[in-house]
Parts: structure tokens; sequence; C-alpha cells
């Protein structure tokens, strides 16, 4: 028996392949009115409907694990921080942009310092300083 989750994805990976009117099978990655690429075989469409599961089920996972983090600090911003409606509405607009821009950014540079560097310590964000 498969998992609620999984009937859900296969749905999902079926709306992506149609027949044509000549009844061949018609792969469409962007929806209905995107480009569609014909499959030829019965082994490339379970490659491509495996692949697509793939994808569409880890990008439902992450962002069904994602989304309180979006949720989480505004519920806890309006029940402990004792801002005005104005202030809270502020810091919203102005910290939700940070964390979701400037952090993976901040994080994808020091990485690529660690990994340039040949080091197996970081000093990133010391040396960003000195400068």
């Amino acid at each position: 028996m498969t998992s609620p989750f999984s009937r859900m994805m296969d749905r999902t990976v079926d709306a992506n392949f149609r027949k044509d009117p000549s009844g061949r099978l018609v792969f469409l990655p962007s929806g209905p009115r995107g480009k569609g690429y014909f499959v030829d075989s019965k082994s490339d469409e379970e490659k491509i409907r495996a692949l697509v599961k793939m994808y569409r089920s880890a990008t439902t996972v992450i962002t069904f694990l994602t989304s309180p983090s979006i949720f989480v600090p505004a519920l806890i911003l309006d029940d402990y921080a004792g801002m005005t409606p104005r202030e809270h509405r502020l810091a919203i607009a102005f910290w939700g942009p940070f964390v979701f821009l400037a952090g993976p950014r901040l994080a994808g540079m020091a990485a690529l310092e660690l990994i340039q560097s040949g080091d197996s310590e970081l000093n990133f964000f010391a040396e960003r300083g000195r400068s």
C-alpha cells in the first residue's frame, strides 16, 4: 500500500504528461503552456517519471519543513516582543529579507573561502573584519 504522500506525488507527476492527438506521449515539464517533449519509449517514460517524482517530492518536503521558519518567528515577535503593530510590521519587513537573502549568501561566501583556501580552519569572518 502506498502512502498518501506518494499518491499525491504520483498525481503531480501525471499532470506533466499528456497524449497528443496522434497518441504519442508528451512530457510537459513547465506545465500545459510550456514547451513539450515527445517520449519515445516506455523506459524513457519511467526514467522521467522517477526523476520528476524525486524532484517534486524533495521540493514539497523542503517547502513543508521550511514554512515554519517563516511563521514561527512572526508568532514569537507577535506574542513576546511587545512591539506595536507598526514596529512589528517593520521588523518583519526588514529582517525577513535579510535572513533569507543575506544569510545564505554569507554562508556561501564562507564555504567558497574554505574551499579555495584548502585549510581545515575557516578564517573568513576574521579576515573580512580586518579589511
